[in-house]
């Protein structure tokens, strides 16, 4: 039996121009966020980034493992494998076997990447493969030494 194994997957992640203001994409579907702004939590000591998003009714989380890039020093290359959907009636619908499906299909985990393109104390600007462009703010209670 042959196995085939993506030697770098990086390079295979689709890139897309994204043109959005105060809203998230989700599967070509825009989400109005200007009334509370998403959320993106980077846990380095466990190398998982997660995107919260909370709507009129409901929350979604997106998230998984990370790894820095070989190619670019301010690029980690995402393996999302979480995917959250709750109701504030307290219905969740789990997703995250869609991207096991995926990873089966295409040979790698690996589906995004993000890069930062500046950061300091208290902001991050970024984008990512998708074309989305952020600038997040640090909430310094969130924040762990």
């Amino acid at each position: 039996m042959m196995v085939w194994k993506v030697e770098n997957a990086e390079e295979d992640i689709t890139t897309k121009k994204y043109n959005a203001k105060g809203s998230v994409s989700a599967g070509e579907i825009n989400f109005d966020v200007s009334k509370k702004p998403p959320k993106q939590i980077f846990d380095l000591s466990q190398s998982t980034v997660y995107n919260e998003v909370e709507l009129d009714k409901f929350m979604v989380r997106v998230g998984g493992t990370f790894r820095l890039s070989e190619k670019k020093d301010n690029r980690v290359v995402v393996s999302f494998q979480e995917c959250m959907i709750q109701s504030n009636f307290g219905i969740k619908l789990d997703l995250g076997f869609l991207f096991k499906i995926r990873s089966l299909i295409v040979g790698t985990d690996e589906n995004g990447w993000l890069e930062t393109t500046y950061v300091s104390d208290r902001v991050r600007i970024g984008r990512g493969n998708k074309g989305s462009m952020f600038v997040l703010t640090r909430s310094k209670d969130d924040v762990t030494p």
